[in-house]
């Protein structure tokens, strides 16, 4: 079912299958921010992912002795929640561990995922209680899909631009798909990286050490998408390789896929948060557009 937000300046919809957003509306750009999804490139828009974040190797892991199949980015992005709070301005999507999960993921938890606008912005709040009586291993992250261009100019009249700081981030490096031991500098003299669909044709870049907040934005009509993900250390940019499909997906992830060479124990894997019983847990990024 779909759920809409809105103030005076954007309009929001959501999907309870997932807690996805389906549209971000500037009503004064008169602008869809989000791509709206096709199935000859990628279908999504704006998947959560919880309890894991990208791929397991041979699709499945293993805790305390026993193996559990899961798909990439966890099940949450493909499980009917319920709304359990509406304004006009907000709406609050809820999980709760059941017989679906259960085969996937042996714990007792609560999960949600929280949209607000205020002005321009969208906030976005994924948060966690552990019902278990055993620690909680999980990990957050996002996916949203963004159109490029956004106006009436060309996806190579866009960049990305990051905090003043950041100059040589590093480069999560990949082995068929799956995290390599090792990183590589990545060079950003001018903390800026020129937007083209050849840039991601060979695959998606992700980065640790890459600040609070990337923009992308277009010299030309002046439209631009900005998050702020202060608290996730991976930052990764994907497009459907080899289609010129005209968006860009930024996501902020809590975790990485699997090292190349192992498949993971929940209990080691890597990057990944451990909740005690009973406990909280909440992290939030934002969306602004102009």
């Amino acid at each position: 079912m779909l759920y809409t937000i809105e103030n005076e300046r954007v309009r929001a919809s959501f999907s309870s299958l997932g807690g996805e957003i389906k549209s971000i509306y500037g009503k004064a750009t008169l602008c869809e921010y989000l791509w709206q999804g096709d199935e000859a490139s990628w279908a999504g828009q704006a998947p959560v992912l919880f309890p894991i974040c990208g791929r397991l190797r041979d699709g499945y892991y293993t805790y305390e002795g026993e193996r559990y199949e899961m798909a990439i980015h966890g099940f949450a992005r493909k499980m009917e929640m319920t709304v359990e709070e509406k304004t006009d301005t907000s709406v609050t999507f809820r999980l709760t561990d059941n017989e679906a999960t259960r085969k996937q993921y042996p714990f007792s938890f609560v999960y949600r995922v929280r949209y607000a606008l205020s002005g321009d912005t969208l906030e976005i709040a994924y948060s966690v209680e552990n019902t278990d009586t055993k620690e909680l291993i999980f990990a957050f992250g996002a996916h949203p899909g963004f159109n490029v261009p956004l106006g009436n100019d060309k996806c190579t009249d866009y960049k990305l631009v990051f905090d003043s700081g950041i100059t040589e981030p590093r480069q999560v490096l990949f082995k068929n798909n799956f995290t390599d031991r090792e990183d590589a500098p990545y060079p950003l003299p001018d903390h800026t990286i020129p937007y083209s669909n050849e840039l991601f044709d060979a695959g998606s870049l992700f980065f640790t050490e890459m600040g609070d907040h990337v923009t992308l934005t277009s010299d030309v009509s002046g439209r631009f998408v900005r998050l702020d993900f202060k608290g996730f250390p991976v930052l990764g940019f994907w497009h459907a390789e080899d289609t010129g499909a005209p968006f860009l997906c930024i996501e902020p992830w809590e975790s990485v896929p699997t090292y190349y060479d192992i498949h993971d124990d929940l209990s080691t894997k890597a990057m990944m948060n451990h909740l005690a019983p009973g406990g909280y847990y909440k992290k939030s990024y934002s969306i602004t557009v102009g």
